[in-house]
Order: C-alpha cells, then structure tokens, then sequence
C-alpha cells in the first residue's frame, strides 16, 4: 500500500484526494503530512 501512496504522491494525485477528503474535516489543524508521509523511518 504504502508503494502505492508514493506512486500517487508522484504524480501529486494523492494531495488532490487529501484536499478533497481529509482537509475539510481537518482543516489547517492537521499538518497534510500525517496522513501523506509514507517514506521509511531510520
């Protein structure tokens, strides 16, 4: 799943479904990076 969010960040596809989805609901309270960081931790 997490290859598919990056694939989706990519072509900027995902910040488009968090815009329209989870940013109502959340607002500027929420950094969009909660949801969309899906890069490994060291």
């Amino acid at each position: 799943m997490n290859h598919e969010i990056l694939s989706l960040q990519k072509t900027g596809e995902i910040q488009k479904i968090y815009d329209q989805t989870l940013q109502p609901v959340y607002g500027t309270t929420v950094d969009s990076k909660v949801f969309l960081d899906v890069t490994p931790k060291s």
